[in-house]
């Protein structure tokens, strides 16, 4: 019933309380639980208005998932971050947060194989690319799309729809 609640101060002790329990799930080693607890508190909060709020979740539990090494949740965590910390006008922690996510996102397809998952590293590399450019940081997102093109380059369709990401300059 958390998605149903009007009072707000009850809305911000249950995402503590999800918060910690996302926290408890990510040491257990149950990710995609802690990540659907994530989604839970998160959208708790977007009734709230607070960005703030929000971003400050995502971040602490991008934390988490790094802690824990697992770059995919971490990446999509921090991206969210930014996303909300811009929705509050706190620039430089938008920033900084898209930057970690690219760095992760970047992590997590260095280290998957592309012999079977070039599919996922095109999409991860795509989306580390959108964080440096929304961190406004050109030359990194520059620099990954062009390594993408060489990772990738058995793969003719992915080395196609990288050349049409080549308006970032």
């Amino acid at each position: 019933h958390f998605k149903t609640i009007a009072d707000k101060s009850l809305i911000f002790e249950l995402s503590g309380q999800l918060s910690d329990t996302t926290k408890a799930a990510l040491d257990g080693g149950l990710i995609h639980t802690a990540w659907e607890l994530l989604e839970l508190a998160t959208v708790g909060l977007k009734r709230t208005g607070d960005y703030e709020k929000i971003a400050d979740l995502q971040e602490n539990i991008a934390k988490g998932f790094s802690r824990a090494n697992h770059d995919y949740f971490a990446a999509k965590a921090y991206q969210l971050a930014g996303e909300y910390f811009g929705k509050a006008n706190i620039e430089w922690r938008s920033i900084s947060n898209y930057r970690e996510g690219g760095l992760k996102y970047k992590k997590e397809a260095d280290k998957t194989d592309p012999k079977i998952y070039h599919y996922a590293i095109r999409s991860m590399l795509n989306q580390s690319i959108n964080c440096f450019i929304l961190a406004n940081e050109r030359s990194k997102a520059k620099e990954i799309l062009n390594e993408a093109k060489i990772l990738l380059l058995n793969y003719p369709n992915h080395i196609s729809y990288f050349d049409e990401l080549e308006v970032i300059n």
